[in-house]
């Protein structure tokens, strides 16, 4: 019986970690995404750059 509440214990944990993981590579992909698109943003402005 303690050993199941435990199991359970871990178990929520280990599903609150990879939540918390899930959240933290997706902001980090968001900034990742943004930071680059502003850079070539940026690019373009400084060459002029015309799109075809």
């Amino acid at each position: 019986m303690v050993a199941q509440t435990a199991s359970k214990l871990t178990l929520r944990e280990y599903q609150r970690f990879c939540e918390t993981a899930e959240v933290t590579v997706t902001a980090v992909l968001l900034v990742e995404v943004v930071s680059a698109s502003t850079a070539i943003q940026d690019y373009r402005e400084k060459e002029n750059f015309v799109p075809l």
